[in-house]
């Protein structure tokens, strides 16, 4: 993007793209909304034309509710189209805590979304080129503190999501 380097803002955040063959930078992405311990680009992930850079403390929306910025390449040059902000946003929900992309696709934690239970957590499966949410998702046993959207990963047919805080009683799976 065109925003100036955010050397005024400690830990404000950017993102980079490389060409593997030629190691040469393809664009930077900088936080377009620069301020202190922002850590833009905390997360990043990509698959064919498509990048997602996570944007968890953004606060455009509601203070930190989070969002997600699109790169797409396309014949050599890179487009930068809208952000995608939090669907459902709420305080602190850090949506873009963590970003999977498969295609033109993306899985997109809010690891501390309080809809269903105080930071239940909740996950997005997000169309790319349109913005639109394809589906959520909430752990099927969700409770307090599950974190649910803690890490994603899509390969395939498959989602995978973690809720690290989820309390199990006994000991085993």
């Amino acid at each position: 993007t065109d925003t100036p380097p955010n050397s005024a803002f400690s830990q404000s955040g950017s993102a980079y793209l490389f060409d593997t063959k030629t190691e040469a930078l393809i664009a930077t992405s900088r936080n377009p909304a620069p301020r202190n311990d922002a850590f833009y680009g905390a997360n990043v992930d990509l698959d064919g034309s498509f990048a997602a850079i996570a944007n968890y403390r953004d606060s455009s929306e509601t203070f930190q509710s989070g969002s997600i910025e699109v790169l797409e390449t396309q014949g050599g040059a890179v487009l930068f189209p809208p952000k995608i902000d939090n669907p459902e946003p709420g305080n602190t929900d850090f949506f873009g805590w963590d970003v999977s992309v498969l295609g033109g696709f993306a899985l997109v934690g809010a690891t501390f979304d309080n809809e269903t239970e105080r930071r239940g957590g909740k996950a997005y499966l997000i169309d790319l080129q349109t913005g639109q949410v394809i589906k959520s998702f909430v752990a099927p046993d969700i409770d307090e503190e599950d974190i649910f959207g803690f890490s994603v990963e899509d390969v395939s047919d498959y989602l995978a999501i973690s809720a690290p805080g989820d309390a199990q009683a006994g000991s085993g799976a």
